[in-house]
């Protein structure tokens, strides 16, 4: 339990420091929330199968070479190279979806 506590605590820290690296503070509020006012999280979206999701980062092993019109692109690695190295690649293995780099 303790180790899970710190896991999702180092979660939560390094979200906070990407979005605060992609100048959160700038930004108008945004949630996505059901018709009820629930929040949603990316993998319940309604009408997105998680297994169409496709996270980019800069730090993902496998190389993009087409685009789905099937799949959901999450552009995750904003601010990976220069703040938080790893961060989106981190976060879609904490997610459980395909990580990816545009060949760049």
């Amino acid at each position: 339990a303790a180790a899970a506590a710190t896991s999702t605590a180092a979660a939560a820290t390094t979200t906070l420091a990407l979005l605060r690296a992609a100048g959160l503070e700038r930004w108008a509020p945004l949630a996505w929330c059901s018709s009820e006012g629930e929040p949603l999280s990316l993998l319940s979206l309604p009408g997105v199968d998680p297994s169409t999701l496709v996270y980019l980062s800069p730090d993902a092993a496998d190389v993009l070479t087409a685009l789905q019109p099937s799949d959901v692109y999450v552009i995750g690695g904003l601010v990976d190279r220069q703040r938080l190295r790893g961060a989106s690649r981190e976060r879609a293995a904490r997610l459980g979806v395909r990580c990816a780099r545009l060949p760049l």
